[in-house]
Order: structure tokens, then C-alpha cells, then sequence
């Protein structure tokens, strides 16, 4: 599970606040961490940036359904 994904396409203020249910541990992916990533392997940032574009077209499609059905 991720969040704070949206800084990496550009947004810079926060829109959600996260807040766990139980006991979690945080590991955090710093943008210039992520920049470097090219360094280490060209493909791998490509990759993160890919899983990160497919939950947000997951997020927005679930988004969309629910709308629909509100407007129903």
C-alpha cells in the first residue's frame, strides 16, 4: 500500500490525511530518492511510475462508479 503519490505528478499540497486502524510500519520514498532511481536501474523507476499510474486509473474508474450511481 502507498500514499503521497501525487507529488510525483506534480501536486505539492496534500489532499488526504492517512491514519492507520492497527500497527503499521512507514517506509518513506523521498522524490529525489525516486529521481535516482535512474542511476541504479533505468527500468526500475519506470516501473514504480507504472504500478503508481495504474492505481490511480483504478482509484479514478472507482471514483467514476460511484458518481454514476450518486446521479442515479
Amino acid at each position: 500500500m502507498f500514499f503521497g503519490e501525487m507529488v510525483l505528478l506534480g501536486q505539492l499540497t496534500r489532499t488526504a490525511d492517512v491514519i492507520a486502524d492497527s500497527r503499521v510500519e512507514c517506509r518513506v520514498l523521498a522524490f529525489n530518492t525516486i529521481n535516482a532511481l535512474n542511476e541504479i536501474d533505468q527500468n526500475l523507476k519506470v516501473h514504480l511510475l507504472e504500478n503508481i499510474a495504474k492505481r490511480l486509473a483504478k482509484n479514478l474508474l472507482q471514483s467514476n462508479l460511484e458518481i454514476t450511481t450518486l446521479n442515479e
